[in-house]
């Protein structure tokens, strides 16, 4: 089963439940990041909601897409957990949302994979396993992979340096065939 989703991700700064929406039309697309701060992008199909336990996070295989402007220098990390949104057996109450920024909540993922890295990227960034650095100058675009990972929650980090600009960001999920 596919998880398609035809829509760009919205950005939360660290710590707020607040989404910043990706512009739609025409250009140009993607969430504006401010210089230096951190945002989270949450891998999940919530919307905008804090949830990010939607179809995205239960695939067996997910992948993200994710562009920039000529203008932003930023560092780009991903991050999973495994603890739910809402505290488990209450029905409600916050646990460990998608922007929070307590240590130990959200882990980075960096694994070494060596030659079969599942990462890519084009001019204007440089990826090392699951960490790109992104220089500023030119625009372009990186993917990752996490072939069956299994964590129940996935997040993209993204720390803007001097200069911010756009992100876009589009996730993948698929189960066997």
């Amino acid at each position: 089963m596919n998880y398609q989703l035809n829509v760009d991700l919205p950005a939360y700064a660290s710590g707020s439940l607040v989404a910043i929406m990706p512009t739609k039309n025409p250009t140009p697309l993607g969430v504006l990041l401010a210089n230096g701060t951190t945002y989270y992008i949450p891998l999940t199909d919530s919307g905008g909601t804090q949830d990010a336990t939607g179809p995205i996070s239960q695939a067996g295989s997910v992948g993200a897409h994710i562009l920039w402007d000529a203008a932003i220098i930023a560092t780009v990390t991903i991050e999973v957990c495994n603890f739910t949104q809402t505290i488990q057996g209450a029905g409600s109450g916050t646990d460990i949302t998608d922007s929070d920024a307590t240590a130990g909540h959200w882990v980075q993922w960096n694994p070494v994979f060596g030659a079969s890295n599942y990462g890519n990227t084009t001019a204007g960034g440089v990826l090392t396993n699951y960490s790109l650095a992104i220089a500023g100058g030119t625009a372009g675009g990186a993917v990752f992979g996490f072939p069956d990972s299994g964590f129940r929650r996935y997040r993209i980090k993204i720390v803007v340096g001097g200069t911010g600009g756009r992100i876009r960001v589009r996730p993948h999920g698929k189960n066997g065939g």
